[in-house]
């Protein structure tokens, strides 16, 4: 598939993902480009659909400029940056959250920032007629919402980063290194 890296198939969704190596912003034209090629993978399949959640990806050692991430947002596509927790971690229900498990995002939270990485077939819907419907975009006070919020929670989960003694293998232990006994 043009302009896609990975496609990765779940047991419970399908991931197209791009990954770029710009090192300061992310160029607004390869999201746009990013977003094309993942509506023609998804229109593919017409009214018959996919039975997995179909979810989108773009990334880099770069970051995106609130521009980007509007976009970005508007069509349920994932931004991983250098700078912010992506928001697939942030709303994640098997994230263990370091400190007291009431330091992570409220459930009303996780689902306002789960809107930013939804799957197409929430994006675009499909019609018994062959076309896809596209729901109406969120008002920019709706998306500006979303920014600070995301902006809020991944400061917080970097502030408590920040806080371990000796690094993130001490506040998240699940991913220190344990040399297997051989």
């Amino acid at each position: 598939m043009h302009q896609v890296d990975a496609t990765l198939s779940c047991a419970d969704a399908i991931v197209l993902a791009e990954w770029k190596a710009y090192g300061g912003p992310f160029p607004k034209n390869e999201v746009l480009r990013f977003k094309a090629a993942t509506d023609d993978y998804y229109m593919s399949f017409g009214t018959v659909g996919l039975s997995r959640p179909v979810f989108r990806l773009f990334g880099g050692i770069g970051n995106a400029s609130d521009t980007v991430r509007q976009y970005a947002a508007l069509h349920g596509i994932a931004l991983i940056e250098s700078d912010r927790w992506p928001l697939p971690t942030l709303v994640s229900d098997e994230f263990v959250w370091p400190g007291e498990p009431a330091d992570g995002p409220s459930m009303e939270d996780r689902m306002a920032l789960a809107w930013g990485a939804r799957p197409l077939q929430l994006v675009m819907r499909p019609q018994a007629s062959g076309s896809f419907l596209l729901p109406r975009p969120e008002s920019k006070a709706r998306v500006e919402s979303f920014l600070r919020l995301h902006d809020n929670w991944s400061d917080r989960l970097w502030d408590a980063v920040d806080l371990g003694l000796s690094g993130p293998e001490e506040v998240f232990p699940q991913f220190q290194y344990r040399p297997s006994a051989a």
